[in-house]
């Protein structure tokens, strides 16, 4: 009895995963440009997937990426002055 009754569990929750697997697979919203998932948007190609809540990961490289580098560099100011040391000191 109770194989027969974790058997029915087991059953159970791989048929609420696989419909809930599935559901990922509807189209929200399509368009002749991209289309919009539950879990992604694809766009020509490319594609954007969220990771969690607070995350997103994407395919997509702009054409200008080799062009710029993604290193970010500044200069510290205090009272609108040069405030950098000389090399050395």
């Amino acid at each position: 009895m109770k194989r027969t009754q974790h058997f029915s569990a087991l059953l159970l929750i791989a048929i609420l995963l696989q419909t809930g697997c599935k559901q990922n697979e509807k189209v929200i919203y399509e368009s002749d440009q991209y289309r919009i998932f539950s879990n992604r948007v694809e766009q020509s190609g490319f594609n954007a997937v969220v990771v969690s809540p607070t995350e997103m990961t994407s395919s997509y490289r702009s054409p200008d990426a080799d062009k710029y580098s993604p290193n970010v560099q500044f200069k510290f100011s205090i009272n609108l002055r040069d405030n950098e040391m000389v090399p050395g000191k």
